[in-house]
Formats: C-alpha cells, structure tokens, sequence
C-alpha cells in the first residue's frame, strides 16, 4: 500500500478505535467484551520511549502479550506524523505493533513527541515517542556578504545551527582569483559567527566564492555566496552642479556644495575669486561639503567665484564649479548725472546707442525726469 495512503488509512482506522465502546475489541461478530477475570498486560519492551531521529525512515516494534483485548490510544489524535500497524486487537501472546514517523523536513525541522497507551481490560501502560530534531544550519540574510567594499576587512558570518560539530570550505570561482578568503575559525561547537579574514582586491574587477558550512556528523549543510567589489577607477565629481545653473542673489548668502570622491587621497580645493578680494569665503571642514558664504555685491557689475577640486598627485583628475552673483542693478539719479553714463559704466547699453546723446531734464519741483534720446549728424 502506498505510504501516504496508508497513513491516513492509519488516522482513520485510529479515530474509529477511539469512537468504539471500551468493551469491544474489534467490529467482528464472533468477539465477545472483555474476558472474565483478572487481566493481564505484559510488555516485553525494554523502554517506555520509543525514539527516532529526524530522518529516521526505519520502524520500532511494541511487543506484548494479554489476556484481554486491547486497543491503543494516542495523546493526541490529530497527529498524522506517527503510525501504528494496528490499533486495536484480541488477546494473545507474543503480539506487535510497528510504529513508524515521518522524517522532519527544513521548513518544519523542530524536534516533537506525543504520547500513546495500550490499554487491555483494567490495565494499561503509558508510552513516549520522541523524534529528535533536524540537523539545521542556516546563514540569516545571506545577501550581507554579497557585495563586500574592496578594501582588506574581517567579517562575521552569522550562523545558526543545533549542530554540534561542523566545518568551514571555501570554493573560489573559477575565472577569480583563489586565496583571498581565509577562515579564522575552522571548526566550532555551538559558534555563531564565523570570523573570516577578507584581503583587499587591488583589481579593478570583482570576485566571487562560495562558503560552505557542513555538519561533521550528518549530511546537513548550507552555502553563501561571498562576492567582493574591484577596486574603483579614481574620481572627483561635484554632485549638485544642477542646483546652481541660475546667477545667485545680489543679497548674498551660503551655499552647499557637495562632492564625492574615490582613491583620491590628497584631494586640494581652491577657490579662485574675479574679482579679488574677501567678499566670498570658502569652509571645507566637512567631508563630502563646501560651504560657501557670499557677501552682498554692491558693485556695478557681477562677480565670480570658482571652486576647482583636484588631485595633487595627479592634477589631471579634476573637477570645478562657477558660481556667479548678480550686480546692484539699482539706479539713483541726481539733477546733475547723465543717464547715459551710468549705463554705459554698467555696461548695459548697447553699442549701437553709444553713438546716440541723452539728455536729462529734472524739474526739481517734482522730482520727475523726461529722457530724449538725440540721433548724432551725419
């Protein structure tokens, strides 16, 4: 009979034993109840627990002898993990029962027991069974290890696992280099961690291994793929370059400006002024961050500031920004200025009107000006 049919042959034949009355040993009509008399329970096993392990495929034999029939009864009835050979019987000597369990598996690998009696007339006896729990190695959130910095490190594998012996592999990828993982720790009891030393790969590609964490004592086991990085081409990049494509504000103000750079050890940042002076300041006490503090130009024409970031070593990794103020673009006039001068020192008018005459009348009751532009003869 198929084994899965007939376990639950076996569940069902258990709850139709439990609904029969405690008189009857079985559905035939030539049973009678309970034999008159004193009754009698010998069993001929050594133990009373009956255990297994977790892969246990392997059978255990309840054996005894009564005068009485008898029926077996489970602690629980719902569990479909344990069988029974027969359930119930006649009186006799020398009989069996075979009792078997169903392996653990990995989703389910915790370790159970129930309990069962035989019972024949007045006598009964109480039994355990007890199946071990799996062999379970596990490696929680495996993805930690797959994309390891360059650099030379130690890392701790974190591993959980009932096993009580167990041992450390390494196997490199075969187009990678070989050597570069070593395993602090071979070998542990009830370790958690397991310590390995990472060399730091120079190459600018990256490499792959596979760890694998076997039990010394049964076929479980488990693997984790440990990648590591190459090492990065140097850079420097200004990051926010897009956030400053408008003039700034004549009014002043600080700003941010934000880097991010890769093996580049003597990192230099100068700023470059036009025009000269102390009207712009630069604080580069943060890593990964300028700030820069403008004052508020007044001046008749805009002004720069340029921050150049490079590499002393090699000047040619470079990268710069240009910030640009606004000019006071604001006009006062008096009775005595020309309009067209103070335009043309601001450097707003047109060349084909520098040929033009202006002239300002102010009519000092009012305050009011008329402008009258005056083509030159020809």
């Amino acid at each position: 009979m198929n084994k899965y049919i007939a376990k639950y042959v076996s569940a069902g034949l258990l709850a139709i034993a439990m609904a029969l009355p405690l008189t009857s040993c079985s559905d035939d009509d030539d049973m009678t109840n309970d034999v008159p008399g004193t009754s009698e329970l010998i069993v001929m096993n050594d133990v009373s627990t009956f255990n297994f392990r977790y892969n246990d495929e392997t059978s255990q034999t309840l054996a005894f002898s009564t005068n009485q029939c008898w029926r077996i009864a489970v602690e629980d009835e719902s569990l479909s993990w344990i069988r029974f050979s027969k359930i119930s019987g006649k009186e006799g000597d020398n009989q069996s029962v075979t009792i078997e369990v169903d392996p653990l598996t990995p989703e389910s690998p915790d370790a159970r027991t129930t309990s069962f009696k035989l019972i024949a007339g007045d006598k009964e006896e109480t039994f355990n069974v007890l199946q071990s729990q799996m062999d379970a190695i596990v490696i929680p959130h495996p993805e930690q290890y797959q994309n390891l910095v360059y650099n030379e490190q130690t890392i701790d594998v974190d591993v959980v696992t009932n096993v009580d012996d167990y041992t450390v592999d390494i196997a490199y990828a075969q187009e990678g280099p070989e050597g570069w993982l070593s395993v602090i720790q071979s070998k542990a009891t009830h370790e958690e961690k397991i310590h390995l030393h990472v060399a730091a790969n120079l190459a600018r590609t990256g490499r792959e291994a596979t760890l694998t964490i076997k039990s010394n004592s049964s076929d479980a086991s488990t693997s984790v793929k440990i990648a590591q990085e190459g090492k990065p081409d140097p850079m420097i990049q200004i990051t926010n370059k897009s956030e400053f494509t408008e003039i700034l504000n004549k009014a002043g103000g600080e700003y941010i400006i934000t880097y991010r750079t890769v093996e580049i050890p003597d990192l230099e940042i100068v700023p470059i002024l036009n025009p000269t002076g102390d009207w712009a300041k630069v604080d580069t006490k943060e890593e990964g961050k300028i700030k820069v503090s403008v004052q508020a130009n007044t001046g008749r024409s805009a002004r720069t500031i340029t921050l150049k970031l490079s590499s002393k070593s090699q000047p040619e990794l470079a990268d710069e920004i240009t910030l640009t103020q606004d000019l006071d673009r604001s006009i006062t006039l008096d009775a005595n200025h020309s309009l067209q001068k103070m335009i043309a020192d601001m450097g707003l008018l047109p060349p084909i009107l520098k040929k033009l005459k202006s002239k300002v009348n102010c009519r000092r009751t009012t305050g009011h000006y008329s402008r009258k532009w005056l083509l030159p003869r020809t």
